[in-house]
């Protein structure tokens, strides 16, 4: 997995900053994984997806669930991979058409995992698996390419199984920090963790 976070850092997808990022939870942070540029280059996507492949080898399920958006085009390419079929579930249902939260075809889907590009707080995907419980559909695992393994997403996922191919340590390990830098991820982690 190292060489993957290092692929990460030499196409600027993690990001270090005194200034801090914003995430969608809310968080402001000193670094940022934009795992989206994965799909920029794809021998580093194939990595990806076969470092997924082989992890999922592990699990016992009948579907790959992606997460909206950054986690469907992960999901779509490992449920390819795998010969699985493919759900993916939005953030709320649609106000239009069938009004759907989880699209694709669940009628012969009972087990899933779950991908997602990263985990934060989990947020989003705590909701998406809420709504496939919903639907009596069983997550058996919830997976990511990166976490950046913080207190609040243990919290939110301690009653599930879950993994990351890569944690912000791996990341931070990789990473030239100055010293500046360092004490930011520091006071950072410390806090969050």
């Amino acid at each position: 997995m190292i060489e993957i976070a290092k692929q990460l850092f030499e196409i600027n997808a993690f990001n270090i900053s005194q200034e801090g990022y914003m995430w969608a939870s809310g968080i402001k942070s000193p670094f940022y994984c934009d795992n989206r540029k994965i799909l920029s280059h794809p021998q580093l996507w194939k990595k990806v997806i076969k470092s997924f492949c082989e992890k999922l080898d592990e699990y016992n399920f009948d579907a790959i669930a992606g997460v909206a958006t950054a986690g469907i085009p992960h999901a779509s390419a490992i449920a390819y991979e795998m010969k699985r079929p493919l759900i993916y579930i939005r953030s709320q249902a649609k106000d239009h058409g069938r009004k759907n939260q989880i699209e694709g075809d669940t009628a012969n889907i009972k087990s899933v995992v779950v991908i997602e590009d990263l985990f934060s707080t989990g947020g989003s995907a705590l909701n998406a698996v809420k709504a496939l419980e919903s639907q009596n559909i069983d997550v058996r695992s919830i997976g990511s390419i990166f976490s950046y393994d913080l207190r609040k997403l243990k919290d939110n996922f301690k009653n599930y199984e879950y993994f990351s191919l890569l944690k912000v340590d791996d990341m931070i390990s990789v990473s030239k920090l100055n010293q500046e830098n360092s004490k930011v991820v520091d006071d950072f982690l410390r806090e969050h963790r």
